[in-house]
């Protein structure tokens, strides 16, 4: 039997109301930023009650999260990527989650007085959340191989994927660094007058960034360059 032509195919074109969700990926990622710009200030202060400083260090670590994660999010979005509606849908439950955790915690400590208007916000983030779900997670009309030729990821997503590589490869190349310069260091009983060991491990962290990010952004390229269509000649 002679073989028969086969195409993978990319997942469908975003139109219409599927672009809500990553209106909302967009709008979700920078109110994220904005909050913690806002909130990261209040550390400074001397008379924060250990709560308030637990809710903040939560909501800059959450902020982080929900950010990175976002990026890569909308990276499959608009790569058309087939795993878009997974992500999306474990990107938008780890916000419900926290929103319902900071809620629950807000709620129960004496030392916040959190206005009716805020939990009614939040609700309403978790509504857009749930709605958002649905949408991604709906199945896409069926379409012919003709109407859908497959396509590579975009500039904007091969941009944004870099991006992620580069930031999560030189964060993992710095603490490795600094470990390795740390244990370099007592292995060799460096000597800490004027802070010569730190420095020195603090270098080859700077050093396992770079090259950390490298590697990153090499991953990242590479990754985005497999996806071609795959096609079989009879």
């Amino acid at each position: 039997m002679a073989p028969t032509n086969t195409v993978e195919n990319p997942a469908p074109r975003l139109s219409g109301l599927a672009w809500l969700p990553v209106a909302w990926l967009v709008f979700a990622m920078a109110t994220a930023l904005y909050r913690a710009w806002s909130v990261w200030p209040s550390l400074n202060e001397y008379d924060l009650p250990p709560e308030a400083t637990w809710l903040i260090e939560g909501e800059l670590l959450v902020a982080a999260i929900s950010v990175i994660g976002g990026l890569f999010v909308l990276a499959a979005a608009l790569g058309r990527m087939r795993l878009y509606p997974s992500a999306f849908t474990l990107w938008q439950g780890f916000n419900i989650a926290t929103l319902l955790a900071v809620a629950i915690y807000t709620a129960i400590m004496p030392a916040f007085m959190t206005a009716p208007l805020t939990y009614a916000i939040w609700l309403g983030e978790i509504l857009i959340g749930i709605v958002c779900i649905v949408i991604v997670r709906r199945k896409p009309q069926a379409r012919s191989s003709q109407s859908e030729a497959p396509a590579g990821y975009s500039v904007l997503a091969r941009i944004i994927l870099a991006f992620l590589g580069v930031l999560i490869g030189g964060f993992i190349g710095f603490w490795m660094g600094l470990g390795i310069g740390i244990a370099i260091a007592e292995a060799t009983n460096m000597s800490s007058f004027e802070g010569a060991s730190g420095y020195f491990a603090v270098f080859i962290g700077l050093v396992g960034l770079l090259v950390g990010a490298i590697v990153g952004l090499v991953l990242a390229l590479y990754w985005t360059r497999r996806r071609k269509p795959a096609v079989t000649s009879p």
